[in-house]
């Protein structure tokens, strides 16, 4: 890796977008299109989109030819959305609201994408549900979600110690809809046809520096809710804990200047009849 190497900063948002998206969810975002296929002239939403990259990745592979909506809970997902749209030159209609209740028309989109956003959401159900009715008929809905967390070798040990010293398994979320078929039953429920779901494994590459725990639990801040709440200081302190016991796990891994290691995502590609 040549590249400047992020560094832990104040703002999660924005260490989330220098860190996990720059070397774990850009690389997976590209799964998730290819399977997807974005055409020109295609309505698009992206669900739980973050700082949308999966989004900014539509807009960009339709050479700004489709209509991208990105919609999330988090205001500060939002604004950290419209800085790197506005810095990759992409437009994209950015929406503040909840997976669960869609405000959009029924009908109005001929493809939704969630990356590692489903896990999150309080009932998966009805926000399943809300996807098929945004969807127009023929559309398709395509979503990822990590498989179980031992399929993600370092986050694993990195979890585990989190657990360890914070006394909750902080961490697992992430990693909390990893059963084929309960994925494949929330879809099958809400009424889409051909459901696919797909195990792709793929091996990540972050930089082999110290800074892995720093990064991982200041990126994690923007998006887990037991980080979230825990106060700039009180991050402090566990990442500190945590990071004396991550150097050997730490060290088996790297390779080179990079730490090396594989992950696993299910990717469910579902259609809504004709």
């Amino acid at each position: 890796m040549n590249q400047t190497q992020p560094r832990p900063g104040t703002d999660p948002v924005q260490t989330y977008e220098a860190f996990f998206v720059r070397y774990q969810f850009r690389p997976w975002a590209g799964e998730l299109l290819d399977r997807a296929k974005p055409q020109p002239g295609e309505r698009v939403l992206d669900v739980a989109c973050g700082t949308g990259i999966v989004a900014r990745m539509v807009a960009q592979r339709t050479n700004g030819q489709a209509r991208v909506v990105g919609l999330d809970v988090s205001p500060a997902m939002l604004k950290g959305a419209r800085s790197a749209a506005a810095s990759e030159g992409v437009e994209i209609a950015w929406h503040e609201g909840s997976a669960d209740s869609l405000p959009f028309p029924d009908a109005s989109f001929d493809l939704v994408v969630v990356q590692q956003g489903l896990q999150f959401f309080p009932d998966k159900a009805a926000a399943v549900g809300k996807m098929y009715r945004v969807l127009d008929a023929g559309g398709r809905v395509v979503s990822s979600t990590w498989t179980e967390i031992a399929n993600s070798p370092l986050f694993e040990v990195l979890s585990d110690l989190v657990q360890k010293h914070l006394g909750a398994p902080a961490l697992h979320m992430p990693f909390s809809l990893s059963d084929r078929e309960t994925l494949r039953s929330l879809f099958v429920d809400a009424g889409f046809d051909a459901v696919e779901v797909e195990r792709v494994t793929r091996t990540v590459r972050f930089p082999a520096n110290d800074t892995f725990v720093d990064l991982s639990l200041a990126s994690a801040a923007a998006a887990v809710p037991a980080l979230q709440s825990m106060s700039e200081a009180e991050r402090a302190a566990l990442t500190e804990a945590v990071r004396s016991e991550m150097e050997a796990p730490r060290q088996a891994y790297t390779e080179g200047d990079e730490l090396v290691f594989p992950m696993e995502t299910h990717v469910v590609l579902a259609r809504k009849s004709g």
